[in-house]
């Protein structure tokens, strides 16, 4: 299983992180906020332009989408002096998204650890999908990529295709 370490994926701050927003091409900066009265620290999240750091909008919500990819594509459909295989000639994508809600957290680090803990059931579910779909000869993705939408959102999809001749 392929994981993705979060701190890979992040631009730590002082008092928070930040990544960009594939929906928006902002940036998504969370921190931790303090406040004296409550006695108690809340995660606050905000779309920021990259170029003028200029805050946009404050984000209630935001999904983390975990993209994996298996791609075996050979001219004619086979590996020259190979011969042709199940696994020749075969793409697989696995796309995994799960939600976010800043309010639900105390902390930057609570907030960083269970991203953590989700990449690594996504990776684990593409896992099992690479699995299903190559009939357990390929289950690691040749490419692994990490989204931040604030827009966009999806559900579990386990996607396989011939690649084109």
């Amino acid at each position: 299983m392929v994981t993705i370490d979060i701190y890979d994926v992040i631009e730590r701050t002082r008092k928070g992180f930040f990544v960009l927003d594939d929906d928006t091409g902002f940036e998504i900066l969370c921190f931790e906020r303090y406040y004296r009265r409550q006695e108690r620290s809340i995660v606050l999240c905000f779309l920021r332009d990259p170029d003028t750091k200029r805050f946009y909008k404050k984000v209630n919500e935001f999904m983390v989408h975990y993209v994996g990819v298996i791609e075996r594509c050979y001219p004619n459909g086979c590996r020259k002096g190979k011969g042709c295989s199940p696994t020749n000639n075969i793409h697989v994508e696995c796309h995994d998204w799960r939600n976010i809600d800043p309010s639900d957290y105390d902390s930057i680090d609570d907030m960083l650890n269970d991203i953590q803990i989700k990449l690594d059931e996504m990776a684990s579910e593409c896992t099992d999908c690479f699995d299903r779909q190559t009939r357990g000869v390929l289950t690691e993705p040749d490419k692994v990529d990490v989204l931040f939408h604030t827009i966009e959102g999806g559900e579990y999809e386990c996607l396989m295709d011939r690649c084109e001749q």
